[in-house]
């Protein structure tokens, strides 16, 4: 009965027990976010939503100058994140200008690190953020994270000879397979298709393009490709997202058999703070030794009830 007590009358404290785990597959999303730096908390709300795993985000508009608190506040807790900068720039008054920048938000339980072959060449036309993602024992992927700023809106063709350059160095420089996401603004003749110089491009590599609705207002500009017939990309769909932004959101699965872990919370009582000594005067004072309940069901309640 001592001990019965001491665990109903002691204090709870918490402690996470091992981890229970779930197979699944990467919930990823990719969106134009044009300025993480005041929509950080819709960034959270959305990842929360949809439980994204991976989120690549572009126009992020931070600056490599910027505080690292305002770096890390796009990634809620539990996350990380990368950033590749927009090199700085002034106005005609010298006022910085801020544009551009590339991030990828990430859940802790994956490796992702930045991915640089030595053999890349700087593009002039775009921005470009590789990534490399790996879950548990798998090959993992590399993912190529894109902006083109829409100047000129027509894209030019020394974009798409340095986006096939870029994509050629990876695809020869890994085993791995590769995703290509992010807003090119490279519309087609309609809303279901992207221009078909890019299509050019990203078949001469075996990558076929995923996205078949329009990612702003009626144009399509915002791409999810990846290797043909490796079946890696699973249920691509374009989300309003709650409005986070003026484009619309890429999403989709990525089966690279990712194993994450979610703790289990025990609950046990601090017996070191207790008095044992003046606990057993307590107890032998009170109704449950002067006058104990007939049956056991009603013990039980005064065992509850007695202070």
């Amino acid at each position: 009965m001592l001990v019965a007590l001491l665990l109903l009358l002691a204090g709870v404290e918490q402690n996470p027990g091992p981890a229970a785990g779930y197979s699944g597959d990467i919930q990823f999303g990719s969106i134009n976010i044009n300025s993480a730096v005041h929509r950080a908390p819709l960034v959270h709300t959305t990842i929360a939503d949809l439980k994204l795993d991976l989120l690549a985000l572009q126009e992020t508009k931070i600056d490599i100058d910027d505080p690292l608190a305002i770096k890390a506040d796009v990634a809620p807790e539990g996350y990380g994140v990368l950033h590749v900068h927009r090199p700085s720039s002034k106005d005609t008054r010298g006022r910085m200008i801020r544009g551009g920048g590339l991030a990828i938000v990430y859940h802790h339980g994956l490796d992702v690190k930045a991915y640089r072959p030595q053999s890349v060449k700087t593009p002039t036309t775009f921005e470009h953020q590789l990534v490399g993602v790996k879950s548990g024992k798998s090959s993992g992927i590399i993912i190529a994270n894109l902006y083109r700023p829409p100047d000129p809106w027509i894209a030019p063709p020394l974009f798409f000879d340095e986006l096939a350059d870029l994509l050629y160095t990876v695809t020869t420089t890994t085993c791995q397979d590769i995703v290509v996401c992010g807003d090119l603004n490279c519309h087609g003749d309609d809303q279901s298709t992207v221009d078909i110089r890019l299509t050019a491009v990203l078949d001469s590599l075996n990558l076929c393009q995923l996205v078949r609705s329009p990612t702003r207002n009626n144009n399509l500009l915002d791409v999810l490709a990846c290797t043909d017939g490796h079946h890696l990309v699973h249920d691509v769909d374009v989300d309003e997202a709650g409005g986070v932004s003026d484009h619309r959101l890429v999403k989709a699965r990525f089966s690279l058999g990712w194993r994450r872990w979610s703790p289990v919370t025990y609950s046990y009582r601090q017996l070191s703070n207790i008095d044992f000594n003046q606990f057993e005067n307590n107890i032998l004072s009170s109704s449950l030794f002067s006058a104990p309940a007939a049956s056991a069901d009603w013990f039980a309640g005064q065992l509850h009830d007695v202070k």
